[in-house]
C-alpha cells in the first residue's frame, strides 16, 4: 500500500506538465456518474408516464425533458472528452520530450546496457500507448464508478437483499477470472520486452535506406525476414501459453452473467406481480442490476490494471529518476577558456557488470598546442580513453586533469565546449547542410563560415550542390536531398569541428575507410587547421604519428610505449613492427592502386 501511495504521488507529480488534463478528468467523472443515473432514471420515468397519461400530448412535456437530459450530458460529456484527448496528447508530447532530455544526460555507458535499453523500449511503447496518461485517467474513472455504484445501490434497496449478494458474488467471481488473464498480460508484457526490442530492430533493417546496398549486394532480404519471422514466432508462442486465461475469463463471465439474468428476470417478475412495483420500477432496477454488475466489474478491473501499471511505474522511474552522472562532484571551479596541460592520473575504467578493465592505471601528461597519437590495435582502450577525456565515461579509478584542476569539478556543458571532435562514426543528420555545420538554432557567421569551408575544402562540395548550404542530406525530411561520398561527409564532420573554435581538437579513427593516398590528404588538412590547438589522434593505423609531438601505444587497456615517432623506432619494440608491417600493407595497395 506504502509503494502504491508513493507511485500515486509520483504519479500526479508527472501530471503537473499539463495541469488542464486533470481539470477535464474531473469534470469527465462527474458527468460519467451523472449519465449513469440518467440511462437509470430515465426509462422509469418515461413508462410511468405512459401509465399515467392517457394521451400522447400529456407525456409529450415528460419526453422533452428526458431527451433533453440526455443531450446536455451527452454534448457537455463529447466536448469535455475531445478536450481531455487534447490536453492528454500535449501531456504525451511533454513527456517525451522530458525523456529524449534524460536519455543526452544519463550516463553513457549506463546508457549502452541491454538492460536499460530495455527498460527504454518499454518507455518508448508506454508512451506511445498513452499509458501514463491513461493511467490517471482510470484513477479518476474508479473514482466516478464509485458514486454511481453508492446511488445504484440505493436504488437497488427495492430488490430483495439476496439479489444484491448475488451481483456481488457475479462480480467477484469475473473478477478473480480477469485478475488471472491480467497478470497474464503483464507477465507476457515482461517476458516479450527483449524480442520487441529485437523485432523492432529487425523490422527496420529492410525500410532503412542506410542498409539498402548492402541488403541488396548480399541478397540478405530472405535472410532479415527469416530472422523476423522467428522471433515473432517466439511472440506468439508466449501469447498462445495465455490463451487458457483468456478463454477462462470469457467463459466464466458468460455463465455468470447468464444466471444472473435468469434469477433478475424472475424476480422483477415476482415483484411486479406480488409488489406491484410500476412498468418504469422494473425497467430501472432491470438496467441498474445491469449497470451494477458492469460497474463494480470495471472498478474492481481498472483497480488491477492500475496496480499494474504503477508496477510500470518502476521503469520509467528507474530512467527518469536515474542521477546525470553518479557520484559526480557538485561543479565547484570555473571552466577556463583555454588549455594549457591534460594529465591523466592513474586512470582505470571498467564497463559495468564487467570483471576486466577497458583501460588500467593509465597516466601520462599533455601539453598545449602540440599533437599527440593515441595507437593500438582494435579494443587497446583507445575509444575508452576518449569517452573518458571527454566526460562521457567517469573513471572507475584515477584523475584526469585540465590545468591542473579534475575535469569533474568543471560545469559539464562549459567543459565539451572545449572539445571538438570527429568520430570514426561521426553522426551527420537528414538536415540542410547548414545545419549539420552549425548544430544551433541561431546561424554561423557568413565570413566565418566561409573562410572555415575554404580551408577544409568543403566549399568546393557546396559549390556543386543544388542548393549550396540549404540542400538537405538525404531524403527523410526532404525528398529532393542528397547523398554525399564517405569522403565528402567527412570533410563536413571536419569542418563542423573547426567551426567550434574549440581548443582541443580529438579525431577518433578518422581515416579507418580511407585510402591511404585520401589518408595522407587528410592529414596534410587537418595539420593546417591545427596549429593553435591541442590535437589528439586515436587510431589502430599509425600513419598519423609521424607529425605528432608523442605517440601513445596501448595495449590491452595499459601504455606500452610512449615517445615521439623516432625514439619508438629506435627502441625497435612493439611500437616499430607494428609500424613497417603497415607500412609494408599500405605501400602494396599502393602499387595495386597505381597498376
Amino acid at each position: 500500500m506504502r509503494k502504491f501511495k508513493e507511485n500515486l504521488q509520483y504519479l500526479l507529480g508527472i501530471f503537473a506538465l499539463e495541469k488542464k488534463m486533470i481539470v477535464f478528468l474531473t469534470i469527465e467523472a462527474v458527468l460519467s456518474a451523472i449519465l449513469s443515473f440518467v440511462y437509470i432514471l430515465a426509462p422509469k420515468y418515461l413508462l410511468d408516464a405512459v401509465q399515467k397519461f392517457e394521451t400522447l400530448g400529456d407525456i409529450v412535456p415528460t419526453i422533452l425533458i428526458v431527451c433533453a437530459g440526455y443531450l446536455i450530458c451527452d454534448v457537455l460529456l463529447a466536448c469535455t472528452r475531445k478536450m481531455l484527448k487534447i490536453s492528454q496528447q500535449m501531456f504525451e508530447d511533454k513527456l517525451v520530450v522530458k525523456i529524449m532530455n534524460k536519455m543526452t544526460t544519463m550516463n553513457y555507458e549506463d546508457l549502452e546496457s541491454s538492460s536499460v535499453q530495455d527498460d527504454i523500449g518499454m518507455i518508448k511503447n508506454m508512451t506511445s500507448e498513452g499509458m501514463f496518461s491513461s493511467m490517471i485517467s482510470n484513477v479518476f474513472l474508479v473514482m466516478s464508478n464509485l458514486v454511481s455504484l453508492l446511488g445504484i445501490t440505493y436504488i437497488l434497496f427495492k430488490l430483495p437483499w439476496y439479489i444484491v449478494l448475488l451481483l456481488i458474488a457475479v462480480v467477484i467471481v469475473n473478477s478473480f477470472a480477469r485478475a488471472k488473464a491480467q497478470n497474464a498480460d503483464h507477465n507476457f508484457m515482461m517476458k516479450t520486452r527483449d524480442i520487441n526490442r529485437k523485432v523492432d530492430y529487425v523490422a527496420g533493417l529492410l525500410s532503412n535506406y542506410v542498409y539498402g546496398k548492402e541488403i541488396r549486394s548480399y541478397q540478405l532480404s530472405s535472410y532479415i525476414a527469416e530472422k523476423y519471422t522467428r522471433l515473432r514466432n517466439k511472440f506468439y508462442k508466449i501469447r498462445s501459453s495465455l490463451a487458457p486465461s483468456y478463454i477462462g475469463a470469457g467463459g466464466a463471465s458468460a455463465i455468470t452473467g447468464f444466471i444472473q439474468r435468469v434469477i433478475v428476470f424472475i424476480t422483477l417478475i415476482h415483484q411486479y406481480v406480488a409488489a406491484g412495483l410500476s412498468f418504469g420500477d422494473v425497467s430501472s432496477l432491470l438496467v441498474a442490476t445491469e449497470q451494477y454488475t458492469t460497474l463494480l466489474s470495471k472498478m474492481i478491473e481498472v483497480t488491477k490494471t492500475i496496480q499494474l501499471q504503477f508496477a510500470n511505474i518502476e521503469v520509467f522511474r528507474r530512467i527518469l529518476d536515474a542521477p546525470p552522472e553518479k557520484g559526480r562532484p557538485e561543479s565547484t571551479n570555473p571552466c577556463p577558456e583555454q588549455i594549457r596541460s591534460i594529465e591523466f592520473c592513474n586512470v582505470s575504467f571498467r564497463y559495468p557488470g564487467q570483471r576486466d578493465y577497458a583501460l588500467h592505471d593509465v597516466s601520462f601528461t599533455m601539453e598545449a598546442r602540440k599533437k599527440y597519437a593515441i595507437v593500438g590495435l582494435n579494443g587497446a582502450g583507445k575509444s575508452t580513453l576518449v569517452k573518458l577525456l571527454m566526460r562521457v565515461y567517469r573513471p572507475t579509478q584515477g584523475t584526469i586533469l585540465v590545468n591542473g584542476t579534475d575535469i569533474q569539478s568543471f560545469e559539464e556543458e562549459e567543459y565539451r565546449r572545449l572539445i571538438a571532435a570527429v568520430f570514426q562514426d561521426f553522426a551527420l543528420f537528414s538536415l540542410s547542410i547548414a545545419d549539420n555545420l552549425s548544430l544551433e538554432d541561431k546561424p554561423v557567421d557568413a565570413d566565418t563560415l566561409a573562410s572555415t569551408l575554404a580551408v577544409t575544402g568543403f566549399n568546393r562540395v557546396v559549390d556543386e550542390l543544388p542548393n549550396g548550404l540549404d540542400t538537405f542530406l538525404n531524403r527523410d525530411y526532404d525528398e529532393n536531398g542528397v547523398s554525399l561520398s564517405l569522403g565528402e561527409q567527412q570533410l563536413l564532420a571536419i569542418s563542423r569541428a573547426v567551426l567550434r573554435k574549440a581548443p582541443m581538437l580529438i579525431m577518433d579513427e578518422p581515416t579507418a575507410a580511407l585510402s591511404p593516398l585520401a589518408e595522407a590528404e587528410l592529414y596534410r588538412l587537418i595539420q593546417s587547421i591545427s596549429d593553435q590547438k591541442t590535437v589528439i589522434f586515436i587510431s589502430h593505423r599509425l600513419a598519423s604519428t609521424r607529425f605528432c609531438d608523442e605517440i601513445i601505444l596501448l595495449k590491452n587497456g595499459s601504455i606500452l610505449e610512449k615517445g615521439t615517432h623516432d625514439f619508438l623506432m629506435e627502441q625497435k619494440k612493439e611500437y616499430a613492427q607494428l609500424f613497417y608491417m603497415q607500412a609494408e600493407s599500405f605501400q602494396k595497395k599502393e602499387a595495386e592502386h597505381c597498376v
